[in-house]
Order: C-alpha cells, then structure tokens, then sequence
C-alpha cells in the first residue's frame, strides 16, 4: 500500500506540474482547473480501487472539487456513501483511503455515511447542503449516488435554502465593509466576488437549472 502511495504522489506531483505549465501557456483558469481535476481523479482511481474493489459503496466530489473548480492548494471535498452504515471493516478502509489522501498531500475534506445518515447531516447545514448540490460521481455504484442524491433534492426547501444562501450573503458583504476592504479587497468574499458568482450559480441550481462556472468563465 505505501508503494502505491509514494507513486501516486509522484505521478500527481508530475500531473499538478503540468497543469501549472498549461495555465502558463494559456493564462486561462479553466485550463488549470481542467488539468488538475483529471489528476487527482486519477489518484483517486487508483487508492478507490485498491481499496474497494468492488461493493456497495460509491464515492462522490462535492463542493469545489464536484464542479471542478481546484485551485492549487484547494481542499478536496469528497463523499463515502454506503447503503446502510459502514461496517467495521469498511470504516477502516475509509479512514486508510483518508489518510492516503494526506499522505499524497491533498487536503481532503470527506464527509462519510449511509444515505440516512449524510441525508440527516444537511439537514440543517446549509454549507453541507450547498457541497452536495454540486455532488458529482466518481466511482462505485452509479445507483448508490443517484439514491442520495435524489433524497437530498426531495428533502431540501429551496424557498428556505435561498433565503438562507442571500442572509449568508449578506453577512459576508457586510464583513468586507471599511477602507481596508476597499484599498484590499479579497475577490473571493468581496461584494461582486468569486463567492458571489457561486451563490448565484447555487441558486440556480437549487431551482433546477445548471449553469457551470467554467462556461460563465470562458465566455467572460
């Protein structure tokens, strides 16, 4: 298992260094985002597979990394879904996957569950919520993902969760307020700032339309 490790590491230093040289080329973050999310996807194959092989399990990009959006030392949002919670067996697998994804220096942020269990976790977490709006499947049962998925949109008020999504907005703005902010101001938080144009693609998103930022990016 370590030797797979120390060459997975390897092969996504390798991969992360193309994907830098491509932006250099370009200039576009489309391009890097691109590169990059096909390289940790591939480091990803290989721990899944040797790990669950075969099984009920699924496992699905959330947040960020669901709509593609990694930038260099962004976290890698990820999710374990089981049909019915984790034996013992596959909780120890689990928590090996996790700390391989440390080991190959990714940063990972892994929510791990039974469809019950990461349904009832978003509940009344919007920002958990938001993450699996953006779910996106990698390997496992396509079933699993699309039984989660789908409880989760038929369990989520979109009235409540717009609402909550524009407060959260409004607080951030709020935040960015004083002459620092101005002189300063951070693209990601900042009123008209990256944050922003997320929470409007969420929204839409929330309401059954799909608009990749990618698309809005390459277009702008």
């Amino acid at each position: 298992m370590q030797t797979l490790i120390q060459s997975a590491v390897q092969d996504l230093k390798f991969q992360k260094q193309q994907a830098v040289e491509a932006y250099c080329a370009k200039r576009r973050a489309p391009v890097f985002f691109e590169h990059y999310t096909k390289a940790i996807e591939r480091a990803l194959a290989v721990l899944w597979l040797e790990l669950f092989p075969a099984g009920p399990l699924c496992l699905l990009a959330t947040g960020g990394f669901g709509r593609g959006e990694m930038y260099p030392y962004s976290d890698v949002d990820l999710a374990i879904v089981s049909p019915e919670p984790l034996t013992e067996q596959q909780q120890e697998k689990a928590e090996i996957f996790v700390q391989a994804l440390w080991d190959m220096q990714l940063s990972p942020a892994v929510k791990i569950g039974s469809v019950e269990e990461l349904c009832e976790s978003v509940r009344e977490d919007i920002t958990g919520d938001t993450a699996f709006l953006e779910a996106r499947f990698l390997f496992g049962s396509h079933v699993l993902a699309e039984q989660l998925l789908q409880r989760m949109g038929l369990q989520r008020d979109t009235a409540a969760f717009i609402e909550a999504k524009m407060v959260e907005m409004q607080q951030r703005h709020a935040k960015s307020q004083g002459s620092g902010a101005v002189l300063e101001p951070n693209i990601k938080t900042c009123p008209g700032g990256l944050r922003d144009i997320h929470t409007m693609l969420w929204l839409a998103r929330a309401q059954g339309l799909d608009a990749p930022l990618s698309t809005l990016i390459s277009q702008g």
